[in-house]
């Protein structure tokens, strides 16, 4: 896993697996998340849209499918991409 330690990020793309963020913020960051580990210790985000893809996509399309999460949304401000997932 990556350490990323003491930083100020500011309207970055930053793809959240396999890093620990130490004593970091984030401002207006797109967060990509593939549903891999990551950590956040003593670290704050501010107005960082999070986007899903892979692993985590199909995660939270299965959920909504399911009705366990709101369909058209995720809770807590993440953003979904308007694709469908593969189906087999």
């Amino acid at each position: 896993m990556d350490i990323v330690q003491n930083q100020v990020l500011n309207r970055e793309t930053i793809t959240l697996d396999d890093k620990h963020f130490v004593g970091c913020k984030l401002i207006e960051c797109k967060l990509i998340y593939d549903g891999g580990e990551v950590q956040l210790t003593d670290s704050s985000l501010e107005r960082c849209p999070i986007v899903l893809s892979g692993a985590a996509l199909r995660t939270a399309n299965l959920l909504a499918g399911l009705g366990a999460i709101p369909r058209g949304g995720i809770p807590l401000g993440v953003a979904v991409p308007n694709k469908k997932p593969d189906v087999q």
